[in-house]
Protein backbone atom coordinates (compact mmCIF):
# COMPACT_ATOMS: atom_id res chain seq x y z
CA UNK A 1 0.00 0.00 0.00
CA UNK A 2 2.42 2.42 0.87
CA UNK A 3 4.66 1.89 -2.49
CA UNK A 4 1.02 1.96 -4.55
CA UNK A 5 0.77 5.50 -2.63
CA UNK A 6 4.48 6.44 -3.43
CA UNK A 7 3.65 5.52 -7.24
CA UNK A 8 0.40 7.34 -7.06
CA UNK A 9 1.99 10.47 -5.86
CA UNK A 10 5.09 10.45 -8.55
CA UNK A 11 2.52 10.11 -11.25
CA UNK A 12 0.87 13.45 -10.55
CA UNK A 13 3.49 14.94 -9.69
CA UNK A 14 4.93 13.86 -13.36
CA UNK A 15 1.77 15.27 -14.88
CA UNK A 16 1.86 18.48 -12.79
CA UNK A 17 5.18 18.59 -14.19
CA UNK A 18 3.94 17.92 -17.94
CA UNK A 19 1.56 20.53 -17.87
CA UNK A 20 3.59 23.69 -15.68
CA UNK A 21 6.23 22.91 -18.59
CA UNK A 22 3.69 22.96 -21.46
CA UNK A 23 2.09 26.11 -20.17
CA UNK A 24 5.56 27.64 -20.19
CA UNK A 25 7.26 26.43 -23.21
CA UNK A 26 3.08 26.98 -24.88
CA UNK A 27 4.72 30.08 -26.92
CA UNK A 28 7.49 27.82 -28.52
CA UNK A 29 5.19 25.26 -29.27
CA UNK A 30 3.10 27.39 -31.00
CA UNK A 31 5.89 29.01 -33.25
CA UNK A 32 7.39 25.89 -33.99
CA UNK A 33 3.90 24.96 -35.09
CA UNK A 34 3.29 27.52 -37.50
CA UNK A 35 7.24 27.53 -38.65
CA UNK A 36 6.66 24.07 -39.97
CA UNK A 37 4.05 25.52 -42.63
CA UNK A 38 6.55 28.22 -43.59
CA UNK A 39 9.75 27.37 -46.01
CA UNK A 40 10.63 30.31 -48.00
CA UNK A 41 14.15 30.10 -50.32
CA UNK A 42 16.77 33.51 -51.24
CA UNK A 43 15.62 35.64 -53.94
CA UNK A 44 17.61 34.71 -56.79
CA UNK A 45 16.42 35.08 -61.16
CA UNK A 46 14.54 32.46 -62.52
CA UNK A 47 13.30 31.44 -65.85
CA UNK A 48 9.56 32.25 -65.21
CA UNK A 49 7.82 33.54 -62.18
CA UNK A 50 4.35 32.09 -60.96
CA UNK A 51 1.68 34.09 -59.25
CA UNK A 52 -0.40 31.79 -57.05
CA UNK A 53 -4.13 31.73 -56.94
CA UNK A 54 -3.72 31.43 -53.01
CA UNK A 55 -3.33 34.89 -52.24
CA UNK A 56 -3.77 36.29 -56.18
CA UNK A 57 -3.79 40.13 -55.16
CA UNK A 58 -0.93 40.18 -53.12
CA UNK A 59 1.42 37.94 -55.18
CA UNK A 60 0.62 39.33 -58.35
CA UNK A 61 1.68 42.66 -56.72
CA UNK A 62 5.08 40.68 -55.76
CA UNK A 63 5.58 39.41 -59.09
CA UNK A 64 4.95 42.72 -60.89
CA UNK A 65 7.98 44.09 -58.29
CA UNK A 66 9.94 40.92 -59.03
CA UNK A 67 10.02 42.12 -62.65
CA UNK A 68 10.62 45.13 -62.67
CA UNK A 69 13.53 44.07 -60.54
CA UNK A 70 14.40 41.40 -63.44
CA UNK A 71 14.08 39.05 -61.17
CA UNK A 72 12.44 36.80 -64.23
CA UNK A 73 11.23 37.67 -67.36
CA UNK A 74 7.79 36.04 -67.54
CA UNK A 75 4.94 35.15 -64.82
CA UNK A 76 2.89 32.38 -65.60
CA UNK A 77 -0.64 32.11 -63.55
CA UNK A 78 -2.64 29.19 -63.61
CA UNK A 79 -6.04 29.48 -64.92
CA UNK A 80 -8.82 29.58 -61.95
CA UNK A 81 -11.54 27.12 -62.45
CA UNK A 82 -14.38 29.51 -63.11
CA UNK A 83 -17.00 30.36 -59.91
CA UNK A 84 -20.06 29.98 -60.97
CA UNK A 85 -21.73 32.84 -58.58
CA UNK A 86 -19.15 34.83 -60.54
CA UNK A 87 -20.85 34.18 -63.90
CA UNK A 88 -24.37 34.86 -62.14
CA UNK A 89 -22.87 38.27 -61.58
CA UNK A 90 -21.49 38.77 -65.03
CA UNK A 91 -24.99 38.21 -66.38
CA UNK A 92 -26.22 40.96 -64.32
CA UNK A 93 -24.21 43.50 -65.94
CA UNK A 94 -21.99 44.16 -62.81
CA UNK A 95 -18.09 44.48 -63.49
CA UNK A 96 -16.14 41.87 -61.10
CA UNK A 97 -12.81 39.85 -62.10
CA UNK A 98 -12.16 36.24 -61.29
CA UNK A 99 -9.09 35.15 -59.73
CA UNK A 100 -7.07 34.86 -63.21
CA UNK A 101 -7.98 38.04 -64.49
CA UNK A 102 -7.20 39.91 -61.47
CA UNK A 103 -3.85 38.65 -61.42
CA UNK A 104 -3.53 39.57 -64.64
CA UNK A 105 -5.11 43.23 -64.58
CA UNK A 106 -3.08 43.81 -61.47
CA UNK A 107 -0.16 42.77 -63.43
CA UNK A 108 -0.58 44.90 -66.67
CA UNK A 109 -1.20 48.10 -64.67
CA UNK A 110 1.83 47.65 -62.54
CA UNK A 111 4.23 47.93 -65.61
CA UNK A 112 4.09 44.51 -66.96
CA UNK A 113 3.56 43.73 -70.75
CA UNK A 114 1.17 41.50 -71.75
CA UNK A 115 3.78 39.52 -73.64
CA UNK A 116 5.41 38.55 -70.37
CA UNK A 117 2.57 36.68 -68.76
CA UNK A 118 1.08 33.42 -69.81
CA UNK A 119 -1.71 32.35 -68.59
CA UNK A 120 -2.21 28.17 -68.60
CA UNK A 121 -4.89 26.31 -70.51
CA UNK A 122 -5.14 24.02 -67.58
CA UNK A 123 -7.72 25.06 -65.08
CA UNK A 124 -7.21 24.72 -61.08
CA UNK A 125 -9.27 24.21 -58.28
CA UNK A 126 -6.41 23.86 -55.73
CA UNK A 127 -3.05 23.98 -54.74
CA UNK A 128 -2.31 20.68 -56.03
CA UNK A 129 -3.91 21.24 -59.59
CA UNK A 130 -1.96 24.54 -59.59
CA UNK A 131 1.26 22.32 -58.93
CA UNK A 132 0.54 19.82 -61.53
CA UNK A 133 -0.11 22.58 -64.11
CA UNK A 134 2.84 24.39 -63.31
CA UNK A 135 4.88 21.10 -63.80
CA UNK A 136 3.59 20.46 -66.99
CA UNK A 137 4.52 23.87 -68.57
CA UNK A 138 7.94 23.68 -66.87
CA UNK A 139 8.66 20.07 -68.46
CA UNK A 140 7.19 20.78 -72.04
CA UNK A 141 9.52 23.62 -72.08
CA UNK A 142 12.50 22.09 -70.17
CA UNK A 143 12.95 25.46 -68.05
CA UNK A 144 15.57 24.92 -65.12
CA UNK A 145 13.99 27.07 -62.90
CA UNK A 146 10.95 28.27 -61.57
CA UNK A 147 10.24 31.08 -58.58
CA UNK A 148 6.84 30.47 -57.20
CA UNK A 149 4.94 33.32 -55.10
CA UNK A 150 1.86 32.37 -52.63
CA UNK A 151 1.07 32.41 -49.69
CA UNK A 152 3.26 32.29 -46.74
CA UNK A 153 1.28 29.44 -44.57
CA UNK A 154 1.50 27.37 -47.88
CA UNK A 155 5.34 27.41 -49.14
CA UNK A 156 6.29 24.42 -47.45
CA UNK A 157 3.41 22.40 -48.63
CA UNK A 158 4.58 24.08 -51.94
CA UNK A 159 7.56 23.60 -51.80
CA UNK A 160 7.37 19.88 -51.09
CA UNK A 161 4.45 19.29 -54.06
CA UNK A 162 6.95 20.87 -56.60
CA UNK A 163 9.71 18.60 -55.78
CA UNK A 164 7.87 15.81 -56.05
CA UNK A 165 6.31 16.51 -59.70
CA UNK A 166 9.14 18.49 -61.07
CA UNK A 167 11.45 16.89 -63.56
CA UNK A 168 15.04 16.30 -61.15
CA UNK A 169 16.92 19.46 -61.22
CA UNK A 170 14.61 22.16 -61.28
CA UNK A 171 15.88 24.84 -59.32
CA UNK A 172 12.72 25.29 -56.98
CA UNK A 173 12.17 29.19 -55.23
CA UNK A 174 9.26 29.52 -53.46
CA UNK A 175 8.51 32.70 -51.65
CA UNK A 176 5.51 34.70 -49.62
CA UNK A 177 4.87 38.08 -51.11
CA UNK A 178 5.87 40.96 -49.20
CA UNK A 179 2.03 42.17 -48.17
CA UNK A 180 1.28 38.79 -46.35
CA UNK A 181 0.97 39.63 -42.49
CA UNK A 182 0.85 36.04 -41.51
CA UNK A 183 3.18 35.99 -38.80
CA UNK A 184 4.66 32.52 -37.34
CA UNK A 185 5.16 34.54 -33.87
CA UNK A 186 2.11 35.74 -33.05
CA UNK A 187 -0.81 34.00 -35.07
CA UNK A 188 -2.53 32.93 -32.51
CA UNK A 189 -3.58 36.35 -31.90
CA UNK A 190 -5.19 37.01 -35.07
CA UNK A 191 -8.54 35.18 -35.90
CA UNK A 192 -8.23 34.50 -39.48
CA UNK A 193 -4.55 33.45 -38.87
CA UNK A 194 -5.38 31.15 -36.33
CA UNK A 195 -7.83 29.16 -39.35
CA UNK A 196 -5.52 29.37 -41.61
CA UNK A 197 -2.79 27.43 -39.19
CA UNK A 198 -5.94 24.86 -38.87
CA UNK A 199 -7.00 24.60 -41.95
CA UNK A 200 -3.13 24.29 -43.76
CA UNK A 201 -2.82 21.60 -40.78
CA UNK A 202 -5.70 19.69 -42.90
CA UNK A 203 -4.23 20.47 -46.01
CA UNK A 204 -1.23 18.86 -45.46
CA UNK A 205 -3.67 15.30 -43.78
CA UNK A 206 -5.00 15.63 -47.13
CA UNK A 207 -2.02 15.96 -49.59
CA UNK A 208 -0.16 13.35 -47.51
CA UNK A 209 -2.83 10.78 -46.86
CA UNK A 210 -6.03 11.00 -48.67
CA UNK A 211 -6.55 10.73 -52.46
CA UNK A 212 -7.44 14.34 -52.63
CA UNK A 213 -10.70 14.18 -51.25
CA UNK A 214 -11.49 17.95 -51.50
CA UNK A 215 -10.42 18.62 -54.84
CA UNK A 216 -13.60 19.34 -57.41
CA UNK A 217 -12.50 18.48 -60.57
CA UNK A 218 -13.38 20.94 -63.87
CA UNK A 219 -15.20 18.43 -65.39
CA UNK A 220 -17.60 18.56 -62.06
CA UNK A 221 -17.85 21.71 -61.53
CA UNK A 222 -18.76 22.03 -65.49
CA UNK A 223 -21.75 19.50 -64.66
CA UNK A 224 -22.90 21.53 -61.80
CA UNK A 225 -22.82 25.00 -63.78
CA UNK A 226 -24.93 23.76 -66.59
CA UNK A 227 -27.46 22.45 -64.09
CA UNK A 228 -27.59 25.77 -62.57
CA UNK A 229 -27.85 27.21 -66.03
CA UNK A 230 -30.57 24.91 -66.84
CA UNK A 231 -32.36 25.56 -63.74
CA UNK A 232 -32.39 29.41 -64.02
CA UNK A 233 -33.56 29.38 -67.39
CA UNK A 234 -36.21 27.40 -66.12
CA UNK A 235 -37.43 29.79 -63.65
CA UNK A 236 -36.71 32.73 -65.61
CA UNK A 237 -39.45 31.16 -68.27
CA UNK A 238 -42.00 30.71 -65.62
CA UNK A 239 -41.87 33.65 -64.18
CA UNK A 240 -39.81 36.44 -66.09
CA UNK A 241 -41.68 39.19 -64.44
CA UNK A 242 -40.27 38.79 -61.33
CA UNK A 243 -37.45 37.33 -62.26
CA UNK A 244 -36.68 40.82 -64.22
CA UNK A 245 -37.73 43.15 -61.47
CA UNK A 246 -35.88 40.82 -58.54
CA UNK A 247 -32.75 41.41 -60.70
CA UNK A 248 -33.40 44.99 -61.00
CA UNK A 249 -33.71 45.31 -57.58
CA UNK A 250 -30.33 43.52 -56.61
CA UNK A 251 -28.59 45.93 -59.38
CA UNK A 252 -29.80 48.82 -57.73
CA UNK A 253 -29.41 48.50 -54.31
CA UNK A 254 -26.06 46.21 -53.77
CA UNK A 255 -23.87 47.43 -57.05
CA UNK A 256 -21.87 49.48 -54.93
CA UNK A 257 -21.52 46.68 -51.77
CA UNK A 258 -20.75 44.42 -54.51
CA UNK A 259 -17.95 46.66 -56.17
CA UNK A 260 -16.49 47.53 -52.53
CA UNK A 261 -16.59 44.15 -51.60
CA UNK A 262 -14.58 42.48 -54.71
CA UNK A 263 -11.82 45.02 -53.89
CA UNK A 264 -11.63 43.53 -50.09
CA UNK A 265 -12.22 40.07 -50.09
CA UNK A 266 -8.88 39.27 -48.06
CA UNK A 267 -8.58 41.55 -45.23
CA UNK A 268 -4.94 40.25 -45.01
CA UNK A 269 -3.83 41.94 -48.47
CA UNK A 270 -3.83 45.81 -48.58
CA UNK A 271 -5.94 47.39 -51.76
CA UNK A 272 -2.83 49.06 -53.32
CA UNK A 273 -4.18 49.60 -56.59
CA UNK A 274 -7.16 50.90 -58.37
CA UNK A 275 -7.95 49.07 -61.41
CA UNK A 276 -10.91 51.40 -62.61
CA UNK A 277 -9.00 54.83 -62.43
CA UNK A 278 -6.54 54.45 -65.42
CA UNK A 279 -5.64 52.34 -68.33
CA UNK A 280 -2.15 53.09 -68.09
CA UNK A 281 0.28 51.67 -65.49
CA UNK A 282 0.00 52.39 -62.32
CA UNK A 283 3.78 53.17 -60.00
CA UNK A 284 2.82 53.47 -56.14
CA UNK A 285 4.82 55.37 -54.27
CA UNK A 286 4.78 52.60 -51.41
CA UNK A 287 5.71 49.78 -53.37
CA UNK A 288 8.18 51.71 -55.03
CA UNK A 289 9.87 52.68 -51.61
CA UNK A 290 8.94 49.04 -50.31
CA UNK A 291 12.64 47.44 -49.50
CA UNK A 292 13.60 44.47 -51.50
CA UNK A 293 16.36 42.82 -50.77
CA UNK A 294 19.72 42.26 -52.82
CA UNK A 295 19.27 38.78 -55.51
CA UNK A 296 21.74 36.28 -54.05
CA UNK A 297 24.63 36.11 -56.52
Amino acid sequence: MIFSGLRARHAILAIMASLALVWFAQRSILVAAAAFLVEEDPLVPAEILVVSNSMPRAAALEAALLYNQRVSSHIVIADWVPDPVTEKVHRLGIPYLDVSELSKAILERSGVPPSAITILDDRVDGTEAEVSAIAAYVSQRRLSSVLVVTARSHTARTKWLLHRKLPRGTHVIVRSPRFDQFSIAWWWRERDQTREVIIEYLRWFNTLFLPDLWRRTVSYRADLRQHDEARDLSWSKETPKQSLNVSTRIVRSDSARVATESRATDRREPILLDLGLTQRPVVDADLVDTPLKPLTP
